[in-house]
């Protein structure tokens, strides 16, 4: 049986519900305490070997919140359990909850999926994970504005069996040169490919210092198994305060007509498909449109790892690669991996620059660091 920590909170929600005739909802209390949602001890244990956890919601008010945690445990005291969202592990890893709703995993007033992996969770004690019985939500607000969240379901989802030790996916945004010139040699060494996200008029050009590869050296690097991908027509557009947010529905169309036509011709078809928004900012108005044209979307949404079966294709995460005041080192990318091999997750690293020398911004990784991180 659900239970909460707040009166204002409903378990038979009649009217907010997406699926069958019910939803739980959770609202917060304004004053910045935690309210929990909770199925207390089940009557039978899931055994989350082999799986990945999917939470299916609907958030409110998402800015003003300041916790998200979600407990999975053998008894209802959680004394050991496995904690997602632990705010020491940064729980924004889960929602990318920010005052600037376009870069969110989840937008306010939309219903979507949360795929979880063990290898995102905090381990907490010495948990069981064949015999995970309880289950709860854990939410505050800033104490400014309540938060609400409906909450239609958890289920388990089987891992993919193709990869079971995990995927690392390499991919270089903005068409910048210096991943040619200072990771390719590296990843080539270990025998790695990656997927570069394209600019296409400034392909080939120095634009305010920097230098931009030829779409001659795209295609050497589509004939020797990397991936060539779109990202935006132009250096204007990708760089404007919202990205692409504010285009109307007939000018996404024609932005994604002219990327898609562009990569056609060049031969690129193998990986014409999947998108990277510029700048990861993205709204679900703007999905409704991407996904007529493209089977994946990427954002910018750092520090989580994706499922392989991921919930949405069109909302996957990445990390950051080390750089200057990035939330990235290069141990804990490495640790990211680790957990990934264990769990069977997949990480997207996300650069675009590698430097020679010092780091001098976050888009700036070193090839010292990334060095570290292929080795």
């Amino acid at each position: 049986t659900l239970g909460n920590s707040d009166s204002s909170s409903n378990t038979n929600d009649k009217v907010n519900y997406e699926l069958g005739t019910q939803c739980a909802t959770l609202v917060t209390k304004g004053n910045g305490t935690v309210s929990t949602l909770g199925a207390g001890t089940m009557p039978g244990p899931a055994d989350l070997t082999g799986m990945n956890i999917r939470i299916r919601m609907r958030a409110a008010n998402l800015e003003h919140i300041s916790r998200f945690e979600i407990y999975a445990g053998n008894e209802s005291t959680f004394n050991s359990r496995y904690t997602w969202g632990n705010p020491a592990s940064d729980f924004k890893s889960l929602l990318n909850a920010e005052v600037n709703h376009a870069v969110n995993i989840i937008k306010d007033g939309e219903w979507a999926n949360l795929d979880l992996s063990l290898a995102n969770a905090t381990v907490v004690g010495t948990p069981d994970k064949t015999a995970i019985n309880s289950w709860q939500l854990r939410i505050a607000d800033d104490a400014t504005s309540k938060v609400t969240i409906n909450f239609q379901g958890l289920y388990t989802v089987a891992k993919s069996t193709t990869f079971p030790t995990g995927v690392v996916t390499w991919a270089w945004d903005d068409s910048h040169a210096t991943p040619l010139q200072n990771a390719k040699p590296w990843l080539d060494r270990y025998g790695m490919r990656s997927t570069y996200y394209l600019i296409l008029d400034v392909m080939g050009k120095s634009v305010n210092g920097d230098t931009f590869f030829t779409i001659e050296g795209a295609h050497a690097l589509y004939d020797q198994g990397n991936d060539i991908a779109p990202h935006c027509t132009t250096l204007a557009r990708h760089s404007s305060p919202n990205g692409m947010v504010d285009l109307t529905d007939n000018e996404l169309e024609q932005e994604f007509r002219e990327l898609k036509l562009w990569f056609r011709r060049e031969g690129f078809t193998r990986s014409m498909d999947h998108f990277a928004t510029p700048q990861g900012k993205f709204t679900p108005r703007m999905i409704s449109v991407m996904q007529r044209y493209f089977a994946s979307h990427r954002s910018v949404v750092y520090t989580a790892l994706d499922t392989i079966r991921p919930g949405d294709t069109m909302r996957l995460h990445c990390i950051p690669l080390p750089g200057l005041g990035t939330v990235s080192t290069v141990e804990k990318c490495k640790a990211a991996v680790r957990r990934a091999v264990e769990e069977g997750a997949w990480i997207i690293f996300m650069g675009h620059k590698v430097v020679t020398g010092a780091s001098n911004g976050p888009l700036e990784c070193t090839t010292n660091d990334f060095q570290s991180l292929c080795s």
